[in-house]
């Protein structure tokens, strides 16, 4: 019988072949201790044991003990099951971080001791038709994939907007989790349409405007401001009206 290393939730067999007379009897061990066929563990016809959807805990030795009245043999193997890879402090979603901030996107894993895992990351921009394309660690740190799995982003930028996915790879398995950022800028003045001389009193102006980029975060509240002829260079707030509003 040789020995098998399995991953959680696979099937596992082991041969047993014996012949004598009169037939002998087969009887399984794990570890020293009879095994009762039934549930995942099943003694087929042949003498083979089957178990199924192996767990961590059915790591052992098995025997198989075959005996009759003239005597008995035995032959056993090592069974290893290896805890799968797999991702369980995955990123949230969605990611939200302010312009020229530090970011972390969290990408914890787990697998058995003695596994090699490999962490990679891609960042698919958010631009339209965008490839995605592997993260790697810059040689100005800006970029670093940490020993825990997770990705740093130092100094946030624009461009770093966009679809983020990690995958976890090794020989217990793989997997893999995907978030999307948000880069948080300030908003953008507004964009003047109109300012018309207000027919009534002509002395007011009347404005229309249309939002400016907002940067990602919703438009709160627009000042209005009034620079007089002889003061150009001095504001003075003259109104403050609701984000949603665009006239004046």
């Amino acid at each position: 019988m040789t020995n098998v290393t399995k991953l959680e939730l696979e099937d596992v067999s082991f041969a047993c072949v014996a012949t004598g007379a009169p037939t002998p009897t087969i009887q399984w061990l794990k570890d020293g201790t009879h095994l009762t066929s039934g549930g995942r563990f099943l003694v087929q016809s042949t003498g083979s044991l089957l178990i199924t959807a192996v767990q961590v805990s059915d790591t052992g030795r098995y025997t198989c003990l075959a005996s009759n009245t003239p005597g008995s043999d035995q032959t056993s193997g090592y069974l290893n099951v290896l805890q799968r890879t797999k991702i369980i402090l995955p990123p949230e979603k969605p990611v939200e971080s302010i312009k020229g901030s530090e970011l972390e996107i969290k990408c914890g894993y787990s697998t058995s001791p003695g596994v090699a895992v490999t962490v990679e990351w891609y960042h698919t921009p958010d631009i339209g038709g965008s490839l995605p394309v592997r993260v790697a660690n810059d040689i100005n740190f800006r970029e670093v994939i940490q020993s825990t799995g997770s990705l740093r982003l130092k100094s946030v930028r624009t461009t770093d907007a966009g679809r983020y996915q990690c995958f976890v790879l090794s020989s217990a398995g793989n997997d893999t989790r995907d978030t999307m950022l948000t880069v948080i800028e300030l908003p953008q003045s507004p964009i003047i349409v109109s300012a018309l001389l207000n027919p009534i009193d002509n002395r007011s102006i009347d404005l229309v405007w249309r939002p400016g980029l907002t940067g990602n975060t919703p438009v709160t509240s627009y000042s209005v401001q009034l620079a007089e002829s002889s003061t150009p260079d001095t504001w003075n707030a003259v109104a403050t009206v609701d984000g949603s509003v665009t006239t004046y």
